[in-house]
């Protein structure tokens, strides 16, 4: 049970600090105040966090401790990627996941992808 009350309190956080960005700084784009607020939410409450946010077009990944790894299924038909956390993938070919690790735990990794593309990795 506390597990799931920490989930529930971490995206609350989130969305309010998205709330606050956007009332704040209106021009500022969705990943900057995710930034903003990931920062925030690792310096007052350090941890190991790792979620994901979606709307209809965009997945945004965060972390601060891992690595994120991404698999195009070869021949697959349309845009597809699949994302994870789990260390060496979901499948039997370990070796056609590519890694995107994050050193540094005071820091978290953002990444952002639409359909099948990576539109932003970023470390904040």
């Amino acid at each position: 049970m506390r597990d799931r009350l920490v989930a529930a309190r971490v995206f609350e956080f989130i969305r309010d600090g998205l709330e606050a960005q956007q009332a704040t700084l209106p021009g500022h784009s969705l990943y900057e105040g995710l930034a903003v607020t990931c920062k925030e939410l690792i310096g007052r409450y350090p941890g190991e966090y790792a979620f994901f946010l979606a709307n209809e077009t965009v997945l945004f990944a965060f972390l601060n401790h891992g690595e994120f790894l991404t698999y195009h299924p070869p021949g697959a038909p349309g845009e597809s990627v699949v994302l994870t956390t789990v260390s060496g993938g979901l499948t039997r070919d370990p070796e056609l996941w590519q890694t995107y690790p994050n050193q540094d735990p005071d820091h978290g990794r953002i990444l952002i992808i639409s359909g099948s593309d990576l539109l932003h990795l970023g470390q904040i």
